[in-house]
């Protein structure tokens, strides 16, 4: 179910005459039981990271990262546009949501792109795991305890 919240028409330009158009501006939020498996949410946390929608995510980045470094601006607004398109023909569709004040915002397409765009863009680190300790990563203060 979505709504409109309050503090949103605090975003929007007063310049706008139409009701319609001042509609059209105003972001939807969702409360936290609107939210669905294949939503890829926004944010930090185990369970961003544990979510459908965020692994899949998470995987189409990984697989395009590498052509899309490699691209030229038009290929990488497919690839953006690829993803975006992947996430949201999901059964049910997938959505970009980020929490704002209690209260999930689905994301429009333009600042979902955004946030595709950057996740593609970040320099991916492999994880340095010290398998002698536990599975623990290398770490110089605990390497210095254990010897």
């Amino acid at each position: 179910a979505f709504y409109y919240h309050p503090m949103a028409l605090k975003s929007v330009p007063t310049t706008i005459c139409h009701p319609m158009a001042l509609i059209s501006q105003l972001p939807f939020f969702l409360h936290t039981g609107d939210v669905r498996d294949t939503d890829v949410r926004c944010g930090m946390g185990s369970r961003n990271l544990m979510n459908t929608g965020n692994q899949l995510y998470r995987r189409l980045v990984a697989e395009s990262a590498a052509s899309y470094k490699a691209s030229d601006k038009s290929t990488r607004n497919r690839i953006n546009l690829s993803i975006l398109a992947a996430i949201e023909a999901q059964e049910p569709s997938g959505r970009f949501i980020e929490p704002r004040n209690g209260f999930y915002c689905v994301l429009n397409a333009q600042k979902a792109l955004v946030k595709i765009s950057q996740a593609l863009r970040e320099r991916r680190r492999p994880k340095k795991i010290d398998s002698e300790h536990l599975g623990r990563r290398s770490n110089k203060s605990y390497l210095k305890k254990m010897s």
